[in-house]
């Protein structure tokens, strides 16, 4: 271990975490260094590629107990300089913080809307060419998403991507399996970024990526988005943000479609509730009370066929039939929550069909 240093050679350091700095390097030098564990002697260390709060200053570079190199004073092995670990000292400077802009609303009345250090936007996958390993897909566009926002293609910078250009499951950055593919080309154009990319094969037959790839394979997802750092953004005349220069961390398949893209899934499906959902979301609705019950409602009626049908031989065609009356039985509901309980009733079926 080396020496303790002083309080006066740390000035940046408030007072509470130079007495931090002294008992983990008591503690260390008693002990010895921590390893990399999430045991009773370990650090709960994450290399840089699982680290989700770098840009944000949070890394072992940082860290008052960095040695340079891949070393530090506390814990144990090779050392990623952008890993972090549960026990990190940095000085308040070094720290990212979120950004403000002042919007207007659609009232007029000015609103103060705070930007964390890392945005993910989602978008519905245009899909330009598949493979059972991957395809090319755009995971990006500059279309407005239901936080009003777009990000902007042409502000995009990817460099820093390129070096690590993995692809996700879910925004998941600590779980080793997460990492499902990688990017083998991407494209930035003025209407959106467009990635080619690999599926990884599974390790074997536990590794969830088994499920992943039938997945893919399936065309069950069909939502890409993307995790980015915002360096500027501007309001734009829908009362949200115009992200026009910014860094891409990652981006992921995820299950959920969040912009209006998404939205031509749900036409095809259930046109009328589609239509009902667009005059929603212009009038500006959210799901009231009054309706919140009668969804509740309506979701207690398809629990009480699915838990009286679910031991039946036949019992999944005439669950459609008895949850379909249920659904649509459900005119007098707005239009998010008959949007609500269509989703619900597809979750259930399949759950039965599937499980």
């Amino acid at each position: 271990m080396p020496p303790l240093r002083t309080k006066e050679s740390m000035p940046a350091l408030t007072a509470r975490q130079y007495e931090l700095y002294e008992w983990l390097s008591e503690l260390a030098s008693t002990f010895g260094p921590l390893d990399w564990s999430i045991g009773p002697n370990g650090a709960q260390y994450t290399n840089g590629f699982a680290n989700p709060d770098a840009l944000q200053g949070l890394t072992c570079a940082n860290c008052i107990f960095y040695q340079g190199g891949a070393s530090c004073e506390i814990v144990g092995g090779m050392i990623d300089p952008d890993g972090l670990c549960k026990f990190w000292i940095i000085p308040e400077h070094l720290l990212s913080t979120s950004m403000s802009y002042e919007i207007a609303g659609a009232d007029g009345v000015i609103v103060k809307r705070t930007v964390e250090p890392v945005v993910h936007k989602q978008v519905d996958i245009s899909i330009l060419e598949t493979r059972k390993d991957g395809g090319r897909i755009l995971i990006s566009t500059p279309s407005f998403d239901r936080d009003q926002d777009r990000v902007l293609p042409l502000g995009g910078k990817i460099d820093e991507y390129l070096k690590n250009p993995i692809v996700q499951w879910g925004h998941n950055y600590f779980d080793p399996w997460a990492t499902i593919g990688r990017t083998t080309k991407l494209e930035v154009t003025d209407q959106g970024l467009v990635a080619e990319f690999e599926l990884r094969p599974a390790a074997n037959d536990q590794d969830p990526q088994n499920i992943v790839l039938l997945l893919w394979g399936g065309k069950w997802v069909k939502t890409a988005s993307i995790g980015f750092k915002p360096f500027a953004a501007i309001p734009n005349e829908r009362g949200g943000l115009d992200f026009s220069s910014w860094g891409l961390l990652e981006w992921s398949i995820v299950p959920i479609p969040a912009n209006q893209e998404a939205l031509r899934l749900v036409e095809e499906a259930y046109p009328k509730a589609y239509l009902a959902y667009t005059k929603a979301l212009k009038a500006g609705r959210v799901l009231s009370a009054v309706n919140e019950q009668k969804l509740k409602d309506a979701r207690d009626g398809i629990d009480a066929v699915l838990q009286q049908l679910m031991n039946e031989t036949d019992g999944m065609n005439q669950l459609s039939v008895e949850i379909r009356t249920i659904v649509d039985d459900s005119t007098d509901l707005d239009a998010a929550a008959l949007m609500a309980l269509h989703h619900y009733f597809d979750t259930l079926k399949g759950a039965v069909t599937h499980g």
